[in-house]
């Protein structure tokens, strides 16, 4: 008789981590499993908090304001 080996539990999801820097587009749509064209979208709609305009048509987002915007977020559309 063979021993099979018990699979250990899978381990519970974490939220990702939200890097030090200053967040892009795509950073953003990286974090949510988006496409950046659905980022600019939700942008437009006033759906995030705003950006911080570095000139020209470069936008980056606070990672402490998308933390605080995710968690007003928490418990929506549940």
């Amino acid at each position: 008789m063979s021993v099979v080996p018990l699979r250990s539990p899978a381990p519970e999801p974490t939220e990702p981590t939200l890097p030090e820097r200053l967040l892009t587009t795509t950073d953003l749509a990286e974090l949510f499993q988006v496409t950046p064209n659905v980022i600019r979208q939700m942008k437009h709609a006033g759906q995030l908090p705003p950006p911080i305009r570095l000139g020209g048509r470069r936008l980056r987002w606070s990672p402490a304001d998308i933390a605080a915007w995710l968690d007003t977020r928490k418990g929506v559309d549940q």
